[in-house]
């Protein structure tokens, strides 16, 4: 076997797994940020509400002003924020592409695809380039969601993790085109 193919299919491989860590974590850091967002949001609409009172108290105590306290305002921005979640839903076609059960199913196809270019290679790389491909462009969605959400630090993953695809495609591609290169070369069996 030739090293520097040999190299190659490790450079991939190694690609491959190291975007699936990175994707698990940025993923696990976006779940935490979502869970401490909603309960600042849960928090602030509480307080909100044991702090002002409601139009039905003040007409009890025969205050009819027809202005609204900043605190309703807030409880009812609040409560309303809560229900709805993020400001754009993060789902596609129904589905939460950030779901665990997903999130777990990429990093398996990822693991199983960088064994498959190690030790097969061949049409192995043809599958990681496509695979490559797909979440580059899943990546691409996702840094524009994060930086309409203010969440820097989950775009940088983002944004990394663009590269990462990008580079693992150009790879896949360039060992696919290298070992048709040395198929071709090969004399044919007498």
């Amino acid at each position: 076997m030739d090293w520097s193919r040999n190299r190659l299919a490790l450079f991939v491989a190694l690609l491959l797994v190291g975007s699936a860590a990175l994707f698990a974590a940025g993923t696990a850091i976006e779940h935490h940020q979502r869970a401490a967002s909603h309960q600042e949001h849960g928090a602030a609409a509480s307080s909100a509400v044991k702090s002002g009172e409601t139009s039905a108290e003040k007409n009890a105590k025969g205050e009819t002003s027809g202005e609204t306290k900043p605190a309703e305002s807030a409880a009812a921005t609040g409560a309303s924020g809560e229900s709805g979640g993020e400001t754009n839903s993060e789902k596609i076609a129904g589905v939460d592409p950030e779901s665990w059960t997903l999130v777990g199913l990429a990093i398996a196809v990822s693991l199983l695809l960088a064994a498959g270019v190690y030790w097969r290679r061949g049409r192995w790389f043809v599958a990681a380039g496509a695979f490559a491909l797909l979440f580059a462009a899943g990546d691409v969605r996702e840094l524009v969601h994060q930086i309409q959400e203010s969440r820097a630090t989950v775009a940088t993953i983002a944004g990394i993790l663009i590269a990462l695809h990008l580079l693992i495609a150009a790879a896949a591609a360039a060992a696919r085109w290298q070992r048709g290169g040395q198929a071709r070369a090969m004399p044919e069996p007498s």
